[in-house]
């Protein structure tokens, strides 16, 4: 009965989120405070006690869907509360956190980077299928649209998950994708270096080189493709002075 969350609108008006619902806070009562539907039109209400924590009352009547992107709102809320709150924590950590903590369930965050690395997309995603991918690319073309943008890559760098390649085929057909699924995901020498490299990112920033130097040079499979990737990695997320360093990326937590 009183589980519900305090969101902030983009106003920064408070709202409540009950049964995936928003209410907004419309007037004070002698029981306590009243609270409406923020849909226009509904005449759902919710009745809670001075502080806004128990619902003593409620009056349930929704006919609309309901809001898009809610799992979204909670997660960016709570987030920048606790970057407000917790300025020591870096934003990915926080980011993290939050997911894990949702109220709905998200798979992955997905993050969309330009050729200089900058990161202009960040997506907060259910499940990895393909039709997932599809609408969050329809989505953004739809957002840059609405900027007078064009979003119509000619070159994806995409992780090694098959999904969001078949995505990118039908929404891109002309689209050209550099990655090394089939590598990545084979039991081959090849196939594990890959694989563990991912495990550095939850070494404490000061034994990242160290430990790259002694687990993954010395074991570095012969092959020219992964030979040029660790030059790559070294050169931009290895070194102390690489484009980004061990203490960006790794965990210190």
């Amino acid at each position: 009965m009183n589980d519900i969350t305090i969101i902030k609108s983009e106003r920064g008006r408070d709202l409540i989120v009950y049964q995936s619902y928003t209410f907004y806070k419309e007037k004070h009562i002698n029981e306590g405070v009243k609270w409406c539907c923020t849909h226009c039109g509904c005449l759902s209400k919710l009745y809670l006690d001075e502080c806004s924590t128990v619902i003593f009352r409620c009056e349930l009547t929704h006919e609309h869907e309901e809001p898009r992107n809610l799992s979204r709102k909670i997660i960016s809320n709570s987030a920048k509360t606790k970057a407000a709150d917790q300025g020591i924590y870096r934003p990915l950590k926080i980011i993290r956190e939050e997911i894990v903590n949702a109220p709905v369930e998200l798979t992955q965050q997905l993050n969309i980077h330009n050729n200089y690395y900058v990161p202009l997309i960040f997506a907060l995603l259910p499940n990895k299928t393909i039709e997932t991918y599809k609408n969050m690319f329809k989505i953004i073309i739809e957002k840059c649209n609405e900027f007078g943008l064009l979003f119509m890559p000619n070159l994806f760098v995409a992780d090694f998950e098959q999904a969001i390649h078949n995505a990118i085929n039908e929404m891109f057909p002309l689209c050209k994708i550099i990655g090394l699924a089939t590598d990545y995901r084979s039991e081959t020498e090849i196939g594990k270096w890959f694989r563990n490299i991912f495990g550095l990112s939850f070494l404490n920033a000061v034994e990242v080189g160290e430990s790259y130097t002694d687990n993954f040079m010395l074991t570095i499979p012969e092959n020219h493709t992964v030979q040029e990737f660790s030059d790559y990695l070294v050169e931009n997320y290895i070194s102390d002075e690489g484009l980004f360093p061990p203490h960006i990326w790794a965990s210190d937590f």
